[in-house]
Protein backbone atom coordinates (compact mmCIF):
# COMPACT_ATOMS: atom_id res chain seq x y z
CA UNK A 1 0.00 0.00 0.00
CA UNK A 2 1.35 3.43 -0.92
CA UNK A 3 2.34 5.64 1.95
CA UNK A 4 1.19 9.19 1.50
CA UNK A 5 3.85 11.81 2.13
CA UNK A 6 3.49 14.32 4.88
CA UNK A 7 1.26 17.18 3.84
CA UNK A 8 0.26 20.39 5.48
CA UNK A 9 -3.40 19.48 5.12
CA UNK A 10 -2.82 16.26 7.04
CA UNK A 11 -0.54 18.03 9.55
CA UNK A 12 -2.91 20.91 10.20
CA UNK A 13 -5.92 18.69 10.70
CA UNK A 14 -3.96 17.19 13.57
CA UNK A 15 -2.61 20.48 14.80
CA UNK A 16 -4.84 23.38 15.78
CA UNK A 17 -3.39 26.81 16.27
CA UNK A 18 -2.70 27.57 19.91
CA UNK A 19 -3.64 31.20 20.30
CA UNK A 20 -1.94 33.92 22.32
CA UNK A 21 0.82 31.59 23.36
CA UNK A 22 3.92 31.05 21.27
CA UNK A 23 4.37 27.33 21.81
CA UNK A 24 4.22 26.02 18.27
CA UNK A 25 7.54 24.49 17.35
CA UNK A 26 8.91 24.68 20.89
CA UNK A 27 9.87 21.60 22.87
CA UNK A 28 9.13 22.17 26.51
CA UNK A 29 10.83 20.12 29.20
CA UNK A 30 8.12 19.16 31.61
CA UNK A 31 10.41 19.01 34.63
CA UNK A 32 11.68 22.52 33.97
CA UNK A 33 8.16 23.86 33.56
CA UNK A 34 6.94 22.24 36.76
CA UNK A 35 9.86 23.80 38.65
CA UNK A 36 9.13 27.15 37.01
CA UNK A 37 5.48 26.90 38.06
CA UNK A 38 6.50 26.82 41.73
CA UNK A 39 8.60 29.95 41.27
CA UNK A 40 6.02 32.05 39.38
CA UNK A 41 5.67 35.44 41.05
CA UNK A 42 2.69 36.77 39.10
CA UNK A 43 -0.66 35.37 38.07
CA UNK A 44 0.07 36.16 34.44
CA UNK A 45 3.31 34.20 34.54
CA UNK A 46 1.54 31.32 36.27
CA UNK A 47 -1.15 31.23 33.58
CA UNK A 48 1.48 31.14 30.86
CA UNK A 49 3.41 28.34 32.56
CA UNK A 50 0.25 26.33 33.17
CA UNK A 51 -0.64 26.63 29.50
CA UNK A 52 2.86 25.62 28.49
CA UNK A 53 2.56 22.56 30.71
CA UNK A 54 -0.82 21.80 29.22
CA UNK A 55 0.72 21.93 25.74
CA UNK A 56 3.70 19.80 26.77
CA UNK A 57 1.36 17.08 28.08
CA UNK A 58 -1.11 17.33 25.17
CA UNK A 59 0.01 14.18 23.36
CA UNK A 60 1.88 12.54 26.23
CA UNK A 61 -0.99 12.62 28.74
CA UNK A 62 -4.15 14.46 27.52
CA UNK A 63 -5.86 14.12 30.90
CA UNK A 64 -2.92 15.82 32.60
CA UNK A 65 -2.97 18.46 29.87
CA UNK A 66 -6.64 19.06 30.57
CA UNK A 67 -5.94 19.44 34.27
CA UNK A 68 -3.31 22.12 33.68
CA UNK A 69 -5.49 23.80 31.06
CA UNK A 70 -8.39 24.04 33.49
CA UNK A 71 -6.13 25.51 36.18
CA UNK A 72 -4.93 28.16 33.74
CA UNK A 73 -8.50 29.00 32.74
CA UNK A 74 -9.70 29.23 36.36
CA UNK A 75 -6.89 31.61 37.23
CA UNK A 76 -7.53 33.73 34.13
CA UNK A 77 -11.20 34.04 35.14
CA UNK A 78 -10.24 34.83 38.74
CA UNK A 79 -8.08 37.81 37.71
CA UNK A 80 -10.42 38.70 34.82
CA UNK A 81 -7.67 38.64 32.21
CA UNK A 82 -9.89 38.64 29.14
CA UNK A 83 -7.15 37.87 26.64
CA UNK A 84 -5.94 34.92 28.71
CA UNK A 85 -9.51 33.67 29.12
CA UNK A 86 -9.93 33.60 25.34
CA UNK A 87 -6.60 31.85 24.90
CA UNK A 88 -7.32 29.27 27.59
CA UNK A 89 -10.67 28.45 26.00
CA UNK A 90 -8.93 27.80 22.71
CA UNK A 91 -6.27 25.68 24.44
CA UNK A 92 -8.95 23.56 26.08
CA UNK A 93 -10.56 23.10 22.68
CA UNK A 94 -7.27 21.78 21.34
CA UNK A 95 -6.96 19.30 24.18
CA UNK A 96 -10.51 18.03 23.74
CA UNK A 97 -9.79 17.63 20.02
CA UNK A 98 -6.71 15.58 20.89
CA UNK A 99 -8.89 13.41 23.13
CA UNK A 100 -11.36 12.92 20.28
CA UNK A 101 -14.19 14.80 22.01
CA UNK A 102 -15.09 16.95 19.01
CA UNK A 103 -18.36 18.31 20.41
CA UNK A 104 -16.52 19.66 23.44
CA UNK A 105 -13.67 20.98 21.28
CA UNK A 106 -16.15 22.85 19.09
CA UNK A 107 -17.86 24.30 22.15
CA UNK A 108 -14.60 25.72 23.50
CA UNK A 109 -13.44 26.99 20.10
CA UNK A 110 -16.71 28.85 19.65
CA UNK A 111 -16.47 30.39 23.12
CA UNK A 112 -12.91 31.45 22.33
CA UNK A 113 -14.06 32.94 19.05
CA UNK A 114 -16.72 35.01 20.82
CA UNK A 115 -14.16 36.36 23.29
CA UNK A 116 -11.61 37.23 20.63
CA UNK A 117 -14.23 39.00 18.54
CA UNK A 118 -15.18 41.11 21.55
CA UNK A 119 -11.50 42.00 21.98
CA UNK A 120 -11.11 42.70 18.25
CA UNK A 121 -8.13 40.33 18.09
CA UNK A 122 -8.40 39.69 14.37
CA UNK A 123 -5.47 37.30 14.02
CA UNK A 124 -6.87 35.12 16.78
CA UNK A 125 -10.39 35.37 15.32
CA UNK A 126 -8.98 34.06 12.03
CA UNK A 127 -7.26 31.19 13.83
CA UNK A 128 -10.45 30.31 15.70
CA UNK A 129 -12.36 30.00 12.44
CA UNK A 130 -9.56 27.77 11.17
CA UNK A 131 -9.79 25.55 14.24
CA UNK A 132 -13.58 25.35 13.99
CA UNK A 133 -13.23 24.40 10.34
CA UNK A 134 -10.91 21.57 11.34
CA UNK A 135 -13.54 20.12 13.65
CA UNK A 136 -16.25 20.36 11.02
CA UNK A 137 -14.02 18.63 8.51
CA UNK A 138 -13.16 15.81 10.90
CA UNK A 139 -16.85 15.26 11.65
CA UNK A 140 -17.77 15.18 7.97
CA UNK A 141 -19.51 18.57 7.78
CA UNK A 142 -17.63 19.68 4.68
CA UNK A 143 -19.77 22.70 3.84
CA UNK A 144 -19.39 24.10 7.36
CA UNK A 145 -15.66 23.38 7.20
CA UNK A 146 -15.35 25.31 3.93
CA UNK A 147 -17.37 28.22 5.32
CA UNK A 148 -15.13 28.54 8.36
CA UNK A 149 -11.87 28.18 6.45
CA UNK A 150 -13.06 30.88 4.05
CA UNK A 151 -13.88 33.17 6.99
CA UNK A 152 -10.41 32.53 8.38
CA UNK A 153 -8.86 33.37 5.02
CA UNK A 154 -10.92 36.53 4.55
CA UNK A 155 -9.71 37.92 7.87
CA UNK A 156 -6.13 36.74 7.36
CA UNK A 157 -6.00 38.58 4.03
CA UNK A 158 -6.47 41.88 5.89
CA UNK A 159 -3.53 41.27 8.25
CA UNK A 160 -0.67 41.72 5.78
CA UNK A 161 1.06 38.60 7.10
CA UNK A 162 1.32 35.75 4.55
CA UNK A 163 1.94 33.21 7.32
CA UNK A 164 -1.58 33.81 8.62
CA UNK A 165 -2.99 32.54 5.33
CA UNK A 166 -1.01 29.36 4.84
CA UNK A 167 -2.78 27.12 7.37
CA UNK A 168 -6.40 27.90 6.40
CA UNK A 169 -5.53 27.83 2.69
CA UNK A 170 -4.08 24.35 2.96
CA UNK A 171 -6.99 23.18 5.09
CA UNK A 172 -9.44 24.56 2.55
CA UNK A 173 -7.53 22.88 -0.27
CA UNK A 174 -7.65 19.60 1.63
CA UNK A 175 -11.44 19.75 1.93
CA UNK A 176 -11.83 20.38 -1.80
CA UNK A 177 -9.47 17.47 -2.53
CA UNK A 178 -11.50 15.23 -0.24
CA UNK A 179 -14.81 16.09 -1.93
CA UNK A 180 -13.30 15.55 -5.39
CA UNK A 181 -12.94 19.14 -6.57
CA UNK A 182 -9.31 18.63 -7.53
CA UNK A 183 -8.93 21.72 -9.70
CA UNK A 184 -10.07 24.00 -6.90
CA UNK A 185 -7.80 22.16 -4.48
CA UNK A 186 -4.79 22.64 -6.76
CA UNK A 187 -5.41 26.35 -7.20
CA UNK A 188 -5.66 26.84 -3.45
CA UNK A 189 -2.56 24.73 -2.77
CA UNK A 190 -0.61 26.70 -5.37
CA UNK A 191 -1.58 29.95 -3.69
CA UNK A 192 -0.35 28.53 -0.38
CA UNK A 193 2.86 27.41 -2.09
CA UNK A 194 3.48 30.89 -3.45
CA UNK A 195 3.00 32.40 0.01
CA UNK A 196 5.24 29.75 1.57
CA UNK A 197 8.00 30.68 -0.84
CA UNK A 198 7.37 34.36 -0.15
CA UNK A 199 8.05 33.85 3.57
CA UNK A 200 10.84 31.37 2.76
CA UNK A 201 9.51 28.70 5.10
CA UNK A 202 10.99 25.41 3.92
CA UNK A 203 8.58 23.28 5.96
CA UNK A 204 5.53 25.00 4.49
CA UNK A 205 7.01 24.77 0.99
CA UNK A 206 7.52 21.05 1.45
CA UNK A 207 3.97 20.50 2.67
CA UNK A 208 2.57 22.41 -0.29
CA UNK A 209 4.70 20.57 -2.85
CA UNK A 210 3.51 17.30 -1.37
CA UNK A 211 -0.14 18.36 -1.48
CA UNK A 212 -0.02 19.52 -5.10
CA UNK A 213 1.86 16.40 -6.18
CA UNK A 214 -0.64 14.17 -4.43
CA UNK A 215 -3.62 15.75 -6.20
CA UNK A 216 -1.94 15.52 -9.60
CA UNK A 217 -1.13 11.88 -8.90
CA UNK A 218 -4.77 11.34 -7.95
CA UNK A 219 -5.73 12.82 -11.35
CA UNK A 220 -3.20 10.47 -13.02
CA UNK A 221 -1.24 13.45 -14.33
CA UNK A 222 1.90 11.61 -13.47
CA UNK A 223 4.46 13.83 -15.21
CA UNK A 224 3.22 16.84 -13.27
CA UNK A 225 3.07 14.86 -10.04
CA UNK A 226 6.68 13.80 -10.65
CA UNK A 227 7.78 17.42 -11.02
CA UNK A 228 6.42 18.31 -7.57
CA UNK A 229 7.64 15.13 -5.90
CA UNK A 230 11.13 15.56 -7.35
CA UNK A 231 11.21 19.22 -6.27
CA UNK A 232 10.37 18.01 -2.78
CA UNK A 233 13.01 15.29 -2.99
CA UNK A 234 15.64 17.85 -3.99
CA UNK A 235 14.71 20.07 -1.04
CA UNK A 236 14.91 17.25 1.46
CA UNK A 237 18.28 16.14 0.10
CA UNK A 238 19.66 19.64 0.63
CA UNK A 239 18.30 19.68 4.19
CA UNK A 240 19.55 16.12 4.75
CA UNK A 241 16.09 15.35 6.11
CA UNK A 242 16.33 11.58 5.92
CA UNK A 243 12.98 10.95 7.56
CA UNK A 244 11.16 13.00 4.93
CA UNK A 245 13.31 11.54 2.15
CA UNK A 246 11.96 8.10 2.96
CA UNK A 247 8.44 9.33 2.21
CA UNK A 248 9.60 11.13 -0.93
CA UNK A 249 11.10 7.94 -2.33
CA UNK A 250 8.01 5.91 -1.51
CA UNK A 251 5.75 8.46 -3.22
CA UNK A 252 7.87 8.50 -6.38
CA UNK A 253 8.03 4.72 -6.33
CA UNK A 254 4.25 4.61 -6.08
CA UNK A 255 3.84 6.71 -9.21
CA UNK A 256 6.22 4.47 -11.14
CA UNK A 257 4.24 1.47 -9.97
CA UNK A 258 1.04 3.02 -11.34
CA UNK A 259 2.89 3.47 -14.65
CA UNK A 260 3.88 -0.21 -14.47
CA UNK A 261 7.52 0.83 -14.55
CA UNK A 262 8.51 -1.69 -11.93
CA UNK A 263 12.26 -1.31 -12.33
CA UNK A 264 12.15 2.39 -11.36
CA UNK A 265 9.50 1.66 -8.74
CA UNK A 266 11.87 -0.81 -7.10
CA UNK A 267 14.84 1.54 -7.42
CA UNK A 268 13.08 4.37 -5.56
CA UNK A 269 11.45 2.08 -3.04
Amino acid sequence: MKIKARSLSFFVFLFSVLLSLSVSGQHFKIDSLEKALVKCKSDTARIKTLRNLSWAYKNKDPDKALEYGRQAFALAVEINNKLSIAGCLNSLGIIYKTKGNYDKALEYYQQSLTRYRELNEQSSVSNCYNNIGIIYNITGKKKDAIDNFEKSIQIAETLNDPKELIYPLNNLGAVYAEIGDDEQAIQIYLKALKLSRQVNNSSFIAYCLSNVGFVYEKQEKFDTAFSYYHALLKMDKVKEDYYSLSFDYVNISGVYRKLKDYDNALEYY
